[in-house]
């Protein structure tokens, strides 16, 4: 288990210590750092498809409605999860996730 946290912590922390701080954002470097967290953290590339359903909506608060929905995983499990959006929201939505 110890191993494993100071692996993630190793690949969280990396890009960080890599950043120069006087440095202008750079495609080609961030696309190698992106390249480079995905292999430390083997993700897949392409992403497996999320097969994403909705199981129902409620409304646990004013202002905000709640989503039961389920996901797959790349090794067929489903993952229940409960997604929490604000009710009215013009443009790009916000949500959290709780599963």
């Amino acid at each position: 288990m110890r191993c494993r946290i100071s692996h993630f912590a190793c690949a969280c922390f990396l890009p960080l210590l890599l950043l120069p701080l006087s440095a202008a954002p750079n495609d080609r470097r961030e696309a190698r750092w992106r390249a480079t967290i995905r292999d430390v953290l083997l993700i897949p590339n392409p992403l497996p498809p999320l097969a994403a359903r909705t199981h129902g909506r409620f409304e646990p608060a004013p202002g905000v409605t709640a989503e039961r929905v389920t996901y797959g995983t790349q090794f067929g499990m489903l993952v229940p999860a409960v997604l929490y959006l604000p009710r009215h929201a013009a443009g790009c939505r916000l949500a959290r996730a709780s599963t």
